[in-house]
């Protein structure tokens, strides 16, 4: 089991808060885990390149996680972060050591993800990271990756925020469960009626409602409440293998935020 602290910044653009709320996770979380640290830079001036705000700084930190990842070989993957762009380097390494048609990505997140750099309206990376673990994107990123993923392996939840061509892109292809499907279990009946037996949760703190949960890079009006994503979480980890789980896009370092984010993490990793 590898911990990994992944405090990347420079995709969710200029602005550096998510660098100490990541390290702050961390030190809130280090009676319990023993965490490896991506080398990130706190400051840094970002230029635009190929459509991506700081790419050269994003493409680094990927390969320093890749090296991190390959050292360790785990097979269970915690990170916290950080911008969801560091999803890349997790995912796309357990995706390659498990068998894909046992292995699904449970993305909770208000928003896609599903962007190109050309159709992402402000070329921000952490508005890319599922479209590249599917392949498509950047092709210099896409080929850091370990593997890629197929469709049929995303499942989307708590999704409500979505650019045109991110829609666009979701129809046909990929699977969406709204906010309020959360509070059953219609999730865990379709991963288990398609097989899955391991799953990787992404959780991005904007999928839950802000009224619960406030410290979170870009608030969206209408997620779950943070006393149902603790019980669904907990029932996925009760039903099947979670082999990876990344928090991101959380900022502060407040007592009460840090402690909301330690009770969702053993929620979904059981320790």
């Amino acid at each position: 089991m590898l911990a990994l602290c992944f405090p990347q910044w420079q995709g969710s653009g200029h602005s550096n808060d998510l660098y100490p709320a990541a390290l702050a996770i961390r030190d809130h979380l280090a009676d319990s885990f023993t965490f490896q640290t991506v080398p990130v830079l706190e400051e840094e001036t970002l230029n635009t390149e190929q459509d991506i705000i700081g790419r050269s700084a994003i493409l680094r930190q990927q390969r320093a996680a890749n090296d991190i990842i390959r050292q360790a070989t785990p097979d269970r993957i915690l990170t916290v972060g950080g911008d969801c762009g560091i999803e890349i380097a997790p995912i796309s390494y357990l995706n390659s050591r498990y068998p894909a048609d046992e292995f699904a990505v449970l993305w909770i997140d208000a928003h896609g993800d599903l962007n190109t750099p050309q159709s992402s309206p402000s070329r921000h990376f952490h508005g890319m990271p599922l479209r590249i673990l599917l392949g498509e994107g950047d092709p210099e990123i896409v080929t850091a990756c370990f593997s890629t993923l197929k469709p049929e392996q995303v499942v989307l939840a708590g999704t409500r925020d979505l650019d045109p061509p991110e829609a666009a892109y979701i129809q046909g292809r990929l699977t969406v469960f709204t906010v309020d499907q959360m509070k059953d279990e219609m999730i865990i009946h379709y991963l288990r009626g398609r097989g899955v037996r391991r799953v990787f949760v992404h959780l991005d703190t904007d999928a839950l409602d802000p009224n619960d949960f406030p410290d979170t890079k870009v608030p969206t009006p209408g997620g779950v409440r943070l006393k149902t994503l603790i019980e669904f979480l907990t029932k996925v980890r009760q039903q099947f293998d979670v082999v990876g789980f990344t928090i991101t896009e959380f900022v502060g370092s407040k007592p009460a935020g840090l402690a909301r984010v330690k009770q969702i993490v053993q929620a979904v990793w059981g320790e």
